[in-house]
């Protein structure tokens, strides 16, 4: 029997899982990879090393949102499977350890889904996402500008925009940004001077300091739609239901990043750490100054602070320690991926 290479040459092309001749999503893939083979694109090590990423994202799809046909799976899903890849680099516990691999496992999902359809609606790259290019350090700054954030919330539902506001001031996830008990965090603002961030899976619950008036802003209009309800997710939905809701509205936004919005905290929160640490305002993080990563910085450093190069290593490395607690990493090097 010969075996089709690509769509319109299947038999039944928009059938379930476009046609590719089973109804388990994994084998589908498969097949399709079969399909690659024949038009002699992709190798049989190549089709392994894409079926074994695919099935990882598989099994999210169905994990997260019950999903076991490819015509179900939008840019959406795409675009929040990418965040998740880098919330499993930053939990310590997660054998998901660099960009690089994640880049992989994203370039696999693009390359089945693309093929499965027959067109590139549904892609999302690891530059799209704002990866780090290499050795995750971020050499190109991949923030969301002040501009960019408030013409984004424009574009979102006042719910939604009061979340990013929340990513982009304390530092939260969107997981974080959905199930924060904003009323509470806000009263601990005030009366504490931090707010307790625990509301994120698998990752360690870690204190926010409030440096600026932009902080208790957004708590208040966070907490403007909670209502009685015990986080921002809506009474009447789930958080699964609601984070499908969110990332539509995400993929309609041209060049948004969600995770961006947390590099704006980290790398402001770097200049404020140096300025508590040595009272010198103005010291930016590599990527913001365009200055590469390691001995090239801490010259900046030993001149903008006037130290020795030894004590402005010393005060860079104090200070990546200080962001990275607030962005909730065990490993200082992750802080690399988001200031460079």
């Amino acid at each position: 029997m010969k075996i089709p290479r690509c769509r319109e040459e299947r038999q039944n092309p928009n059938a379930r899982n476009y046609g590719l001749g089973s109804r388990d999503i994994k084998m589908a893939a498969i097949k399709l990879l079969e399909e690659k083979r024949a038009q002699q694109i992709i190798g049989f090590s190549t089709s392994a090393f894409h079926a074994s990423r695919f099935s990882i994202f598989a099994d999210w799809l169905e994990n997260t949102y019950s999903i076991r046909d490819m015509r179900k799976i939008c840019l959406s899903h795409v675009i929040e499977y990418a965040d998740h890849l880098v919330e499993r680099i930053e939990n310590p516990d997660d054998k998901l350890n660099s960009y690089t691999t994640a880049a992989n496992y994203l370039s696999s999902v693009n390359s089945v889904l693309s093929h499965a359809r027959g067109d590139k609606l549904v892609h999302f790259t690891a530059r799209d996402a704002g990866y780090p290019d290499r050795d995750d350090i971020l050499r190109e700054n991949k923030t969301i500008t002040h501009d960019q954030h408030m013409k984004a919330k424009e574009l979102v539902e006042p719910r939604l925009a009061a979340q990013m506001g929340l990513k982009r001031y304390l530092g939260l996830r969107f997981e974080g940004s959905c199930k924060i008990n904003a009323k509470q965090a806000l009263a601990s603002a005030k009366e504490h001077g931090y707010v307790l961030i625990d509301c994120e899976k698998n990752h360690t619950p870690r204190k926010v300091s409030i440096r600026n008036a932009e902080q208790i802003k957004v708590l208040e209009e966070a907490a403007s739609f909670q209502g009685d309800h015990h986080s921002l997710i809506p009474a009447d939905k789930s958080y699964y239901e609601y984070s499908t809701y969110c990332y539509r509205q995400f993929s309609a936004l041209d060049g948004y990043l969600p995770h961006s919005e947390r590099r704006y905290f980290a790398q402001t929160l770097y200049t404020e750490t140096i300025f508590k640490l040595t009272n010198i305002s103005g010291v930016l993080c590599p990527v913001v100054a365009k200055i590469p990563h390691g001995k090239a910085h801490h010259q900046y450093l030993a001149e903008k602070l006037n130290l020795s190069l030894k004590d402005a290593k010393a005060i860079d490395r104090q200070a990546r320690k200080i962001v990275s607690l607030e962005l909730g990493h065990k490993r200082i090097s992750i802080t690399n991926s988001y200031i460079g």
